[in-house]
């Protein structure tokens, strides 16, 4: 019998996440951090790997060795709060520094599935497409670009050695259209 075993959050996974892309973004190995922290290997490794929650003390001091300030640093020490939480998508904030929990998992995933009732899902989208939804759907005009370049990018997926199995689900028979206002009755292609 293997006793609890404690789920590893979303937001616990993406906070050990990041550490280790920090860690590496640094050129420090394990052993480099550990000797300086006088830490065993192993409890940076948990720590890395999402199997043991983090301490603002021990990740206020790996932020010291990897130089982490300001804003990143917060967000950083606010996840240490969070790590029991089930975890939320983040919204998509373009100022936002490091990774997404979406952009994260989507990588490592093995398969997945995507419904939409009224338009193409995301990974099957075209890059005029994607600009189309996002015009559609009121996305500030300089938040565009960037949004359906990262988009594109997401569907590198798709074509790797191993992709997932990909299922899509949706209506998406027809294009996405300009909104409305109520000085305009007409309606762009």
């Amino acid at each position: 019998m293997g006793g609890i075993q404690k789920l590893v959050t979303v937001v616990q996974s993406g906070l050990a996440w990041d550490l280790k892309d920090i860690r590496n973004q640094r050129g420090l190995t394990l052993e480099d951090v550990c000797d300086k922290l006088r830490w065993q290997q192993s409890k940076l490794s948990r720590m890395e790997q999402g199997q043991q929650c983090i301490s603002q003390v021990d990740l206020g001091a790996l932020l010291a060795i990897y130089e982490v300030h300001g804003k990143e640093r917060q967000r950083l020490l606010h996840l240490t709060e969070r790590q029991d939480d089930p975890g939320r998508w983040e919204t998509y904030l373009p100022e936002a520094p490091g990774p997404r929990t979406f952009f994260r998992l989507e990588p490592e995933a093995t398969a997945l599935v995507a419904t939409q009732l009224l338009f193409v899902p995301g990974l099957a989208q075209t890059d005029d497409y994607a600009r189309a939804v996002m015009k559609a759907g009121y996305v500030p005009p300089e938040q565009i670009e960037a949004r359906v370049a990262e988009r594109m990018g997401r569907r590198k997926i798709l074509t790797r050695i191993k992709p997932p199995s990909c299922r899509t689900y949706g209506s998406g028979l027809c294009p996405p259209r300009e909104p409305r206002t109520r000085h305009s009755t007409t309606r762009s292609t």
